[in-house]
């Protein structure tokens, strides 16, 4: 969003020319774009960005001046412009990004499928429908004379290409450079150039969702990592900000801040840190509160809580104190997937989250509940996740899922968390070991499982915050696949009755999960209290 000499445009005329300022960027540049690299994933897409700026304030209706945002991966040009330290540039406003790209992709060192093949296969159709002349493909935005010949021509020379789906196969690990990129996906993620954007220096509103993809924990991330000026806003939305999404109110009903409200939010910003009047000074985190549909603010994450520690116990109980030693045993379903309207799924596709009713899915998992509350109880933070697992493989996929359970029975979603076992060292020096234990998943720190010996995994859930009511109750369940939105580990199919963890055929094989599971939640007890909801930002 640049400012203009000229009188101050409507909103939503500012909106268009800051969308339209890039694209003609991008038009202009064609050319060059014809010597470039031609992979997504790149360090040198990043480096462009101190170019555009460049250009944006010699323009002669700029005043110098500039502001970036963007949703999703416009947005993640908007974390990129921040990295180049530019001058101009006055703050950003990055919603619903991939602050960390290996988080997005391979959440928990597992591939996305529906990112990775999915989301990719669908941008490689929108490049052959512009290439065939199909003008109601989205794309960039023409702008001279021969704007048209140099798109088509930078086209034609990518044809050949090797498909961005190539470089997932060839990943296992944070640091793996696929033979069709020139980077790493750490090269490519925000997340990694937090010092930089620190010595930037600028005002930052970033925009995330508890149910959209990683997001939500790349806000959390960001607010530890950078020094800057900081206002992190977390919402219960779809990717496209559009949807409102609480399992635990009545459904229907309207959780502001809507579209317009959230875009009349990011231009006061833009506007305040173009002038440099009335911005965030220091760090704040405004976040919505499932089923008590409160918006509140924190100047520390974690809040301050009690982590009272849960034990999956005998019986498919969830219980506050250890049960006796034993084990249960997991038959992992290659063919066991989840809801299509999810996390992963809607981000990479679009559409609605709505989890509905997990009781269909609970019965296909390890399924641990507890009694019910005797009080109303807050859950905001990450939930962390202890099992210790004996497996007949080297690797596996460990999928487990928090759930509400209302009295009449039925499951809500609250959040989940998953871990490929090759990846389960915690990274004790981590900057984030704050949230809960982390991993590196970078090459040096794999460690394969042996068959047949006990191993522990630890990870940390995705953030979430939820008032649970008295009389409802908590559901843990685990599993060790999710066909709909992740790969199977091991992928292999050679060995039959003898395999233990999601490699087919595996309707013979078992996971065993010894005592001693612990999910500790960051928990307190709550006085009721009314439903004014508002956000304040």
């Amino acid at each position: 969003m640049a400012q203009r000499r000229r009188a101050p445009a409507p909103q939503h005329r500012a909106v268009r020319a800051a969308r339209l300022c890039a694209c003609r960027w991008r038009s202009a540049r064609q050319r060059r774009l014809l010597r470039a690299t031609p992979h997504l994933r790149t360090r040198a897409d990043t480096l462009d960005y101190g170019e555009l700026l460049d250009w944006i304030v010699k323009q002669p209706w700029s005043t110098g001046r500039v502001v970036g945002y963007g949703r999703s991966c416009p947005g993640n040009a908007a974390d990129w412009m921040a990295e180049r330290n530019h001058p101009g540039l006055k703050g950003i406003i990055p919603r619903a990004v991939d602050y960390d790209m290996f988080a997005t992709c391979f959440p928990g060192g597992l591939s996305n499928v529906v990112m990775n093949y999915g989301w990719s296969n669908r941008a490689a159709e929108r490049n052959r429908k512009t290439l065939a002349g199909d003008a109601g493909a989205p794309g960039v935005r023409l702008v001279g004379p021969g704007g048209k010949a140099d798109l088509a021509a930078a086209l034609r020379q990518r044809e050949g290409v090797p498909p961005e789906t190539e470089g997932y196969k060839q990943i296992t690990y944070r640091d793996d450079r696929p033979s069709v990129w020139p980077d790493s996906l750490a090269d490519f993620s925000i997340q990694d150039a937090a010092d930089r954007v620190s010595r930037w220096g600028g005002p930052i509103q970033s925009w995330s969702s508890w149910f959209d993809s990683a997001t939500a924990e790349g806000s959390i991330r960001r607010f530890i990592q950078v020094a800057n000026p900081l206002s992190v806003i977390i919402g219960p939305w779809d990717h496209s900000g559009n949807n409102a999404y609480d399992p635990l109110r009545p459904a229907g009903e309207t959780i502001p801040p809507n579209l317009k409200e959230q875009e009349a939010n990011y231009i006061r910003f833009a506007k305040a840190s173009l002038n440099k009047a009335g911005r965030e000074r220091a760090k704040i985190i405004h976040y919505y509160t499932l089923g008590e549909g409160k918006w509140k603010s924190t100047r520390s994450w974690p809040i301050p809580a009690d982590r009272r520690r849960w034990y999956m116990a005998s019986g498919s109980r969830l219980s506050s104190s250890p049960d006796a030693p034993g084990f249960d045993s997991l038959q992992v379903d290659p063919e066991l997937g989840d809801i299509t309207t999810n996390r992963w799924t809607t981000t990479a596709a679009g559409g609605k989250v709505d989890y509905g009713d997990r009781r269909p899915f609970d019965a296909a998992r390890l399924a641990y509940t507890s009694e019910p509350f005797t009080h109303d109880v807050e859950i905001t933070g990450h939930p962390v996740v202890y099992l210790n697992v004996t497996s007949t493989r080297e690797d596996g996929a460990f999928y487990a899922y928090l759930e509400a359970v209302r009295p009449d029975g039925v499951s809500l979603y609250l959040t989940e968390g998953q871990l490929r076992a090759l990846h389960r060292k915690v990274w004790n020096e981590s900057p984030f070991s704050v949230l809960g234990p982390q991993h590196s998943f970078l090459k040096r720190d794999g460690e394969p499982l042996t068959p047949g010996q006990p191993a522990t995994l630890a990870f940390t859930m995705h953030p979430i915050s939820a008032l649970l009511p008295a009389s409802y109750r908590l559901r843990v369940s685990l599993a060790g696949s999710n066909k709909t939105n992740f790969a199977m580990v091991p992928e292999d199919g050679r060995r039959p009755t003898s395999i233990s963890i999601a490699a087919p055929p595996v309707a013979t094989s078992i996971c065993r999960l010894l005592s001693g599971e612990q999910p500790i939640l960051p928990m307190k007890r709550v006085r009721s209290s009314g439903h004014a909801r508002s956000c304040c930002v």
